[in-house]
């Protein structure tokens, strides 16, 4: 009996995915038995071929990213879409442990910051970078840790796990959870324009003269949220008629229609009047702020390592209550810091944001001229004739001489006594001049690299009816002055100025000949861009002889004398920048 064979529009097309219940040699093996058995389908060798051909590497990328808890246990789960390879680094000191993903992209949505500072765990945070482009893309997890745990690893075809151990560090449970500071929770302004509504839709509500608070708690039951009703809520809905509205536009229709307001706690909606809630909201600022001044201060104190403590004091002056207070300590470049606790541990963590590694970046400048000329001269010069015209005696003498002028002389006694000077000779100059000025400087500073030649020209004045010659100081300069600016991303802008000047001639005549180049360019971590760039051709003919006779077809040759001169001139400026600290200038520390 035959082996059924694959129909024509099973097999895998373009970009499709093999399921993977079925082997690569079961499937190879599925195509060559349709290729034997139906001789129509000729897509299926080269179609084999195409399978086992081998494919370009394709860079890997991140597709989530998450933090999950499961009881004591902590996990951050990363999705990608093959198996990463990566490289484990920790560092004890300062409770840190980095993943660096080779050959791998994260999308910009995932490029940020998580703070998982509200839970039970020993993790504090854990940021994913995308490092600058300077070979192959790599991506850097970065996980910071309250206690020095070790996690374990467990990998999958399109996953990796990292699992923490349970934590000794408790957070202390807050009275109340919201996503504001303020101590009302969550409270939500429904009156402001452009609210957007993604609640779950109620296909029909018809409510006509009903009370209130009956209507309130028929939407609630379809959002999955329970609700408290304040006393201050009365009145009836007149008429109310909806059809697939989200629930949360008719919760906050109803609202407006009465002039109320609510506050979210966790899954609990609390409604009551806005001035209910106005006079509960600033009872509990006034309770807070009561507490902030009573509260006991704590003293950080805070060394910066990169910048200096004086530019970096008054940004954390804005955080602080009206009993806290910074001052810095010069020595040893260190700030302190006097608040409360919370307050404290906030602008210890802007301190530790902002004092990073600054990079730092090579620049160099390579400064290309190629000059060459072409010189050609032939013909006849320097023609002399006697006053005798009577007999002709002609005689030939050559004399070859090493700059490769020749000279013929022709002798008629009795005629004329004619002697020229036949002139031929080729020149050609190359000459390609090379300067490379190169300095390594901290990014939004400015750098200066500077070479210098000195000589003196004899110059004379008269002075008194007497000449005085006196030398002249004259300096020729190779310069390279540039301030860089490293952005986010690791691209590099530069204010650039350049200048070569380069001294031509004998002493007496000494000239300099000056190429410079003032720009602003942008270029990425390691590339090389050309930013200026002249080239100039000359090209000149000369022709002389003895007036009338060379012009003579044929005999003219021998009066006169061509000579062409050809000269080019190219000029190229390359700059190349690169950051020598990718890793410790774009690394995060909160």
């Amino acid at each position: 009996m035959t082996e059924p064979l694959l129909a024509q529009e099973d097999l895998p097309g373009e970009g499709e995915i093999v399921p993977e219940t079925q082997s690569e040699a079961e499937v190879d093996a599925a195509l060559e038995r349709l290729a034997e058995g139906n001789e129509n389908v000729a897509a299926v060798p080269a179609r084999i071929a195409e399978r086992k051909a081998p494919r370009a590497a394709v860079a890997n990328q991140v597709t989530s990213l998450d933090f999950r808890t499961d009881g004591p246990i902590s996990r951050i789960v990363i999705g990608f879409q093959s198996r990463p390879a990566y490289r484990e680094t920790r560092n004890d000191q300062v409770k840190q442990i980095v993943y660096l993903f080779e050959n791998t992209e994260t999308p910009q949505r995932l490029q940020r910051a998580y703070d998982t500072t509200e839970f039970s765990s020993p993790i504090a945070l854990f940021t994913m970078l995308q490092m600058p482009q300077g070979g192959p893309p790599q991506s850097k997890l970065i996980v910071q840790l309250r206690e020095g745990k070790v996690p374990t690893v467990s990998m999958s075809d399109r996953g990796m796990t990292i699992t923490f151990p349970s934590s000794d560090y408790k957070v202390e449970p807050r009275a109340a959870t919201s996503d504001s500071e303020s101590p009302m929770g969550g409270e939500e302004n429904i009156y402001a324009s452009g609210k957007t509504f993604n609640g779950k839709p109620i296909q029909r509500l018809e409510i006509k003269n009903s009370d209130i608070q009956d209507v309130l708690r028929l939407i609630a039951k379809t959002s999955g949220y329970n609700i408290v009703v304040g006393d201050d809520v009365q009145g009836k809905v007149g008429t109310l008629s909806l059809e697939n509205v989200p629930w949360d536009q008719a919760f906050t229709l109803v609202l407006q229609s009465k002039k109320l307001g609510y506050v979210r706690h966790g899954n609990v909606l609390r409604v009551g009047t806005l001035s209910s809630l106005k006079a509960e909201k600033e009872e509990a600022l006034a309770n807070e702020l009561s507490r902030i001044k009573v509260e006991q201060l704590r003293t950080l104190l805070v060394p910066i390592s990169y910048a200096k403590a004086a530019d970096l004091a008054p940004r954390g002056k804005s955080l602080l209550t009206d009993r806290g207070a910074i001052e810095v300590d010069t020595r040893t470049n260190t700030i302190i810091v006097k608040d409360i606790d919370k307050v404290v541990t906030r602008v210890q963590k802007l301190f530790a944001a902002l004092d990073t590694q600054p990079p730092r970046v090579s620049i160099s400048a390579k400064i290309v001229e190629m000059l060459s000329s072409f010189t050609r001269t032939i013909g006849f010069s320097h023609i002399g004739l006697s006053q005798n015209f009577s007999g002709v005696n002609l005689t030939e003498s050559i004399d070859i001489k090493v700059a490769g002028n020749s000279t013929t002389t022709i002798s008629a006694p009795n005629f004329a006594n004619l002697q020229t000077i036949f002139q031929m000779g080729e020149l050609e100059n190359k000459v390609k001049i090379l300067a490379n000025p190169s300095v390594s400087v901290t990014a939004n500073q400015q750098a200066t690299v500077n070479q210098s030649v000195s000589f003196f020209i004899p110059t004379a004045e008269i002075a008194g009816g007497v000449v005085i010659t006196t030398l002249k100081q004259v300096t020729a300069n190779l310069s390279l002055d540039v301030t860089p600016v490293v952005a986010g991303d690791g691209s590099i802008s530069m204010t650039v100025n350049i200048k070569n000047e380069i001294p031509r001639g004998p002493l007496t005549e000494k000239t300099i000949d000056t190429r410079s180049v003032s720009t602003n360019v942008l270029i990425e971590n390691g590339d090389t861009a050309v930013i200026g760039g002249v080239f100039n051709n000359t090209f000149s003919t000369a022709k002389e002889g003895v007036p009338f006779l060379m012009r003579v077809p044929i005999l003219g040759f021998f009066f006169s004398g061509n000579s062409i001169e050809d000269t080019r001139n190219e000029i190229y400026v390359f700059l190349t920048a690169k950051i020598l600290n990718p890793e410790e200038s774009f690394k995060r520390t909160f």
